[in-house]
């Protein structure tokens, strides 16, 4: 045997000599060659040229570690992280927009609910303390704005909670107690 071994059957070892496989530049499979396991063969590996496939089909298929993270192809950005005994994250475009946590989830920018009938958002403002509860179909959003948006504390300009119905304020509540509704009166 020079360079090349050909079994045709089984091929048993024995022995304290340890076998390895591959050498220096790894091991190597030709498209859609499947790197198999189990006896019925019930997980396989394989690449068809274009996208890779790890299947298990019965059971779980376990991932164990510490930490994991998922990036894109070329390693550039993160898609998403998980952490053993903490949190959970997820990336849109490299950025964190949803992450657990021991206390629930905290979402960075809009939080969207949607149906078919009805989208509503939770809209928060880092600029500027502002909540809004609003269901937005089409162009004609309507809910609840909570935020603080003067200055000055006590004085009626200043809203804390507005009511909205499409563009017009129902009702609102100023930050100095204040009660105003559509028709411009205050009690």
């Amino acid at each position: 045997c020079e360079n090349n071994l050909t079994v045709d059957g089984n091929l048993t070892v024995t022995g304290t000599n340890n076998v390895g496989v591959g050498g220096a530049t790894g091991v190597g499979f030709n498209d859609t060659v499947k790197l198999e396991f189990g006896t019925d063969d019930d997980t396989y590996m394989m690449h068809n040229g274009s996208h890779q496939y790890n299947r298990c089909s019965t059971g779980f298929y376990h991932i164990q570690a510490e930490r994991t993270r998922i990036n894109n192809a070329d390693g550039s950005e993160t898609i998403a992280t998980f952490n053993q005994n903490g949190n959970v994250e997820l990336y849109y475009d490299n950025t964190k927009r949803f992450e657990t946590t021991s206390t629930g989830s905290t979402v960075t920018g809009r939080f969207k609910v949607e149906s078919s009938t009805a989208t509503h958002e939770i809209n928060t403002s880092v600029d500027s303390w502002h909540t809004q509860f609003i269901n937005s179909n089409g162009s004609s959003p309507y809910g609840i704005e909570v935020k603080y948006s003067g200055t000055s504390r006590d004085n009626n300009l200043s809203e804390f909670i507005n009511c909205v119905d499409t563009t017009t304020t129902r009702f609102k509540v100023t930050s100095d107690g204040d009660v105003w509704n559509h028709d411009d009166s205050y009690g």
